[in-house]
């Protein structure tokens, strides 16, 4: 586990998983590396806390498959000046 992740050890074929914003998301898709976010229905009382596994387990944690990319490095993209 990392307290910050540092993009440019994000090699072709790495999974990375955590709660990450979408620039870094696309930084990682970008590299040709997967990413899992961790997903949960936290009550707005609980969020900015820790929280226990049982409660995590409870609150429906689970692991899903995001890809972000920025448009301007597409393949064809336009850019806008």
């Amino acid at each position: 586990m990392l307290a910050h992740l540092d993009i440019e050890t994000v090699r072709e074929g790495d999974l990375v998983i955590g709660t990450l914003p979408v620039n870094m998301i696309a930084d990682i898709t970008e590299r040709g590396a997967s990413y899992r976010h961790l997903v949960m229905e936290v009550p707005a009382e609980r969020r900015g806390q820790d929280l226990s596994a049982e409660e995590m387990e409870g609150y429906g944690a689970r692991l899903e498959a995001f890809s972000a990319g920025r448009p301007s490095r597409r393949k064809g993209a336009e850019r806008r000046p």
